[in-house]
């Protein structure tokens, strides 16, 4: 009896300390995004540079991620007249540079750095390295692992974000 008791107090001290665990998927990497500019010409969109998990394991955003969230979110601001996979006016090229994570810390800061490339025609006409970053602190996020993903999280929000509204300015 002691020993069952001792292993429930081990897991519910467990499951304090790590919670529940957040992950990265291109729902919660999309953000709002609203624009009153339209081009009227398909987009396609290719992602690469990423990866599904660093060297210690903690999960990153990769190219389907990024992928998924960049279509959907021209998709629901209708920036371009629609997103496809061939044959398209505007191809959109994300090169994801770096994804800097923390490995411990009460403050967790991430720096996303994704390269952005639009192209007309196979010539490019607009490109631009963006960086964002996001800080999540213990009193935010209280587990560690979750804090460098939630900070993750919202640094990719913020690059697609400021991606969209720079290409939103363009005359296309």
């Amino acid at each position: 009896m002691k020993n069952l008791f001792k292993l429930v107090f081990l897991f519910f001290v467990l499951f304090f300390i790590t919670g529940c665990t957040s992950k990265i998927t291109s729902e919660n990497i999309e953000p709002i995004f609203t624009s009153d500019k339209k081009f009227p010409y398909s987009i396609e969109v290719k992602t690469f540079g990423g990866k599904d998990k660093n060297i210690l394991g903690i999960q990153e955003v990769s190219n389907e991620n990024l992928l998924k969230a960049v279509s959907s979110t021209i998709k629901k601001s209708q920036l371009f007249q629609n997103v496809v996979t061939n044959d398209s006016n505007i191809t959109l090229e994300l090169f994801i540079v770096r994804v800097g994570q923390p490995v411990a810390g009460g403050t967790m800061t991430v720096n996303v750095e994704i390269a952005w490339a639009l192209k007309k025609e196979e010539k490019i006409i607009w490109k631009k390295s963006i960086i964002t970053s996001s800080t999540k602190t213990i009193s935010e996020v209280a587990n560690a692992y979750n804090r460098i993903i939630e900070a993750s999280i919202f640094a990719t929000q913020l690059n697609i974000k400021q991606g969209l509204l720079e290409i939103s300015k363009l005359e296309l």
